[in-house]
């Protein structure tokens, strides 16, 4: 009993739970067991849970609910959110799920046009204008900024050019040649670039992995065993 009174008195409830969090999760190093999945189940739901309170106290409360309950007569263009999110509901009934397919649809349809509109308009056209660069920035003499405008230039255009689809035409479908374009010139520095991509972003990637590996192992030690055995 002392021993389990210095252990809970030299660290909160908070540590502890994260602790052995950590630990069950890497649990999964020797395979997929119970007490993984505990983990995994608990992060859904608690990412669950805080996405419904944020959506309920940031959007729903004063964007909907408390403009319709003080004056709706005012807010005659919030029933048609209301009426489109009750209808959302029912997308949880079987026998009724059909009904929230309008909602469901309405959804979708804003979230592509959102989506296609931001590419446009933050990355493919900003990308393009990012292309129209001088061929020595810096005077006559700046080999070094023009070997780079070039690498971005020819880098974006034969790019582009890997992702232009072409096949030939035969009698057959088993005629179709869609192979016969892959050595070209352009094609081959697209996919040289296009693989340095790839090849930097799995390296970032992994640098952050290593990161919260290396953060975690440090609360580990530091944050938990260091205070239980008084170092």
């Amino acid at each position: 009993m002392d021993i389990l009174r210095i252990v809970a008195g030299s660290q909160g409830a908070g540590t502890w739970i994260a602790a052995l969090l950590t630990l069950t999760v890497y649990t999964y190093l020797l395979g997929d067991n119970p007490l993984f999945r505990l983990a995994e189940h608990l992060l859904v739901a608690v990412s669950v849970g805080y996405a419904a309170l944020v959506a309920y106290h940031i959007v729903l409360v004063p964007r909907l609910f408390a403009p319709l309950s003080t004056n709706a007569a005012a807010h005659p263009d919030l029933i048609l959110p209301l009426v489109l999110g009750l209808f959302l509901l029912f997308k949880s009934l079987p026998a009724i799920s059909s009904l929230g397919n309008p909602s469901l649809g309405y959804l979708l349809g804003i979230g592509l046009g959102l989506a296609v509109g931001g590419t446009l308009a933050g990355t493919l056209l900003p990308q393009s204008r990012a292309t129209f660069l001088p061929l020595f920035p810096g005077g006559a003499t700046d080999l070094a900024g023009a070997a780079g405008n070039i690498i971005i230039v020819v880098g974006t255009i034969a790019t582009l050019l890997l992702f232009r689809f072409v096949r030939g035409f035969g009698t057959l479908p088993s005629e179709f040649e869609p192979e016969q374009h892959t050595r070209s010139a352009s094609r081959v520095v697209g996919r040289a670039f296009l693989m340095i991509t790839f090849g930097a972003l799995f390296g970032g990637a992994t640098l952050t992995y290593l990161s919260l590996l290396i953060g975690r192992w440090d609360f580990l030690i530091n944050g938990w065993l260091r205070p239980i055995l008084g170092l």
